[in-house]
């Protein structure tokens, strides 16, 4: 836990004991920041983990396909038989590297992915400055069931609400969210294919 939080706590610890309320929450409530803590700097690093590399693949696609419509134009004016093999290879190549840095993007969420833990990290750190604000202020607002809720710190019940709206709240954060889409890639591979390897023709039949 960073120093200023256990600063912080120390003398929320201190205003807890003058409200009673029981040991057994109040060390509950400092376990709970601690969770929350780790939990925003976990979703701190896959968050921009996986926006330097949505960040990378968009730069990379970006550049890819100036070069391949450039040289798709330089080919059409010129043609086929007259462009330079090094224009068509240029081509070519910048074509399959902006398919696969697309390819990868979509395939491991990248941008899903961001959200995600771009909004639990938004989630717990909310959630600790609601409960330093609560300590500090004796009372806590959460919504229960989309009803906004004022809960008095000073009440045993009304702190254990506060300890399982925190609860619900750590599970989402806690739980591992993945996310990638592999079937455009195996349609894509079909497509691709499909032009390769066209199909055998259909045979006239013969007329009578």
């Amino acid at each position: 836990m960073p120093k200023a939080l256990i600063v912080a706590w120390s003398r929320s610890c201190h205003q807890l004991r003058q409200w009673l309320i029981e040991p057994g929450q109040t060390m509950r409530l400092k376990e709970q920041i601690r969770q929350l803590d780790q939990g925003r700097r976990l979703a701190c690093t896959v968050g921009v983990f996986y926006f330097s590399h949505r960040y990378a693949a968009l730069s990379l696609s970006t550049a890819a396909g100036i070069l391949a419509l450039s040289s798709l134009a330089l080919i059409s004016k010129q043609g086929w038989e007259k462009s330079n093999n090094a224009i068509i290879n240029i081509g070519i190549t910048s074509g399959l590297v902006l398919y696969s840095a697309w390819t990868f993007s979509q395939l491991y969420g990248q941008a899903a992915n961001y959200e995600n833990y771009s909004r639990k990290y938004v989630l717990a750190n909310d959630l600790i400055a609601t409960i330093e604000s609560a300590v500090a202020n004796g009372s806590a607002q959460i919504s229960a069931n989309q009803e906004p809720t004022t809960l008095n710190l000073a009440s045993k019940p009304d702190m254990a609400k506060l300890i399982g709206h925190v609860d619900e709240r750590l599970r989402v954060i806690n739980k591992p969210e993945f996310t990638g889409d592999a079937s455009f890639a195996e349609d894509s591979f079909h497509t691709i294919r499909g032009f390769i390897k066209p199909g055998v023709p259909e045979q006239p039949t013969p007329s009578r």
